[in-house]
């Protein structure tokens, strides 16, 4: 049936040609459902599209569009992921989400089978968070070395909860950028530290991250110096 719907939809739009207007095209999800499916779906009903993304996420849990490498079906939040950039990019062009339904919730349908792979996922392993004891040994590690400078990456990405394409050259693309000497600012009471000779005596430290995830911008996170050398924000 699926396949005599995507058939429908293909033979009334092939006299249509559809421009992608949206900086979500080049989203993984997005490329694999062009590659399989008429783009938008035109002139299907409501209910025909939501099956159609309902067999989409099928193909995406058996790793149809994944690399001959990946092994095993991918778990619901990939899944989820990809369906969400997908109605991103619907809607860009004036299309309406195809998981909703009439009402303009998720369709039973798609929830459905979300569930169901949330149900047969394996558990999540938690990693094991890093202490403050932890923090402290690598404080010891000899000054002047290469191990210093990454401890001291360590140390402050515990305190500000980095994560690592923050503080460090990652592979992929990322819309969070990396920490620069700019995005750091020292003060001393309420004067704001200009000369680096200067930095050991500030009691307080800014750190501005100018693009995150959650798509706030230009965020600043304060810390406050503490009486322990070896655990202190502003002085490592």
């Amino acid at each position: 049936m699926l396949q005599r719907l995507q058939t429908t939809a293909a033979s009334r739009s092939r006299s249509t040609t559809t421009k992608v207007e949206s900086g979500n095209d080049s989203s993984p999800g997005w490329k694999r459902w062009a590659r399989t499916m008429t783009p938008f779906l035109i002139d299907l009903k409501r209910a025909q599209k939501t099956r159609m993304v309902g067999a989409f996420a099928n193909s995406l849990r058996r790793a149809e569009h994944s690399q001959a490498r990946h092994k095993g079906p991918l778990v619901t939040g990939t899944i989820s992921k990809a369906l969400l950039n997908l109605n991103a990019t619907f809607q860009d062009n004036n299309h309406s989400d195809p998981r909703h339904n009439k009402d303009g919730k998720t369709d039973r349908f798609i929830s459905g089978i979300l569930r169901s792979f949330k149900k047969v996922d394996s558990k999540e392993k938690a990693q094991k968070s890093i202490t403050p004891a932890f923090i402290k040994h690598l404080h010891t590690i000899p000054k002047r070395t290469f191990f210093q400078h990454i401890s001291d990456l360590c140390i402050c990405a515990f305190f500000f909860a980095y994560r690592a394409c923050k503080y460090s050259q990652t592979t992929g693309t990322h819309r969070i950028k990396i920490l620069t000497p700019r995005n750091v600012v020292f003060q001393q009471g309420h004067c704001i530290i200009t000369n680096r000779e200067n930095f050991a005596t500030a009691d307080i430290v800014f750190i501005t991250f100018v693009a995150q995830k959650n798509d706030m911008y230009h965020d600043t996170v304060t810390h406050h110096a503490t009486t322990n050398p070896e655990l202190c924000p502003v002085h490592i």
